[in-house]
């Protein structure tokens, strides 16, 4: 299946690498970044005899900040969806759907723009392959973006569990939406981020209005009960 999707989709290929080698480059930069300051304080501490600095306060701001650059690619994701949103393009996509999708789309319109509804909409929407399930996405995304997004507002976000999956729907992984850390062979050592990552995340999704998860059902809960941990700090 991977063959099949590596010779006829390069682009989403292209796309899933360039997002591991981000991740793997904040961390090789961190680690460098640790190392050499273990390494001046050692040197300083055989100099002089004095104590050792605190590894956690060494060198601190020079750190990668993961919570900082993911909402950076969050918004860099949404500024090239903007320039999607032209209002002609939008009209006949909507005009597209079927009875069932403008149904759902309609539906979370309503409770968006409905500002005596103060609960949040959990809207669940299922269908097999091929149903157009990603044109409803699509097409909310834009119709949200259009109305509501302003040069210092994120309104809506749309992720998925994989980097093949948020390429299909001009997202971003959950992963990185939520600053969440990615395992292989084992269960994710799920932390809750500090006070102040957690001020950069909510200051950047302050005012969104919708979040959509594409392929939820491929999603552990424990994924998610971690994205929704991050409403808490450490």
């Amino acid at each position: 299946m991977y063959i099949q999707i590596d010779q006829n989709l390069p682009d989403m290929v292209s796309y899933h690498n360039a997002s591991v080698q981000l991740q793997q480059q904040d961390a090789r930069t961190e680690q460098a970044i640790k190392d050499r300051a273990q390494k001046l304080r050692q040197e300083e501490a055989d100099a002089d005899g004095s104590d050792v600095e605190d590894p956690d306060t060494a060198l601190h701001g020079c750190v990668v900040d993961p919570p900082q650059t993911a909402m950076n690619d969050i918004r860099e994701v949404n500024d090239r969806m903007e320039r999607r949103c032209d209002t002609g393009s939008l009209q006949a996509a909507y005009a597209e759907l079927n009875t069932d999708q403008k149904r759902v789309v309609d539906r979370v319109l309503s409770h968006i723009y409905d500002r005596k509804d103060q609960n949040a909409l959990m809207l669940f929407g299922s269908g097999a392959g091929g149903t157009g399930k990603s044109r409803n996405i699509d097409v909310l995304q834009r119709l949200v973006c259009i109305k509501l997004v302003t040069k210092s507002t994120l309104a809506v976000v749309v992720t998925a569990p994989t980097g093949f999956a948020a390429f299909n729907i001009s997202g971003s992984t959950i992963h990185r939406t939520f600053c969440l850390p990615v395992e292989h062979g084992k269960p994710a050592d799920y932390k809750l981020v500090n006070a102040e990552q957690l001020t950069v995340i909510r200051a950047t999704l302050k005012n969104l209005a919708l979040l959509i998860i594409d392929e939820a059902s491929t999603i552990s809960s424990l994924t998610l009960r971690a994205a929704a941990d991050r409403n808490h700090v450490q």
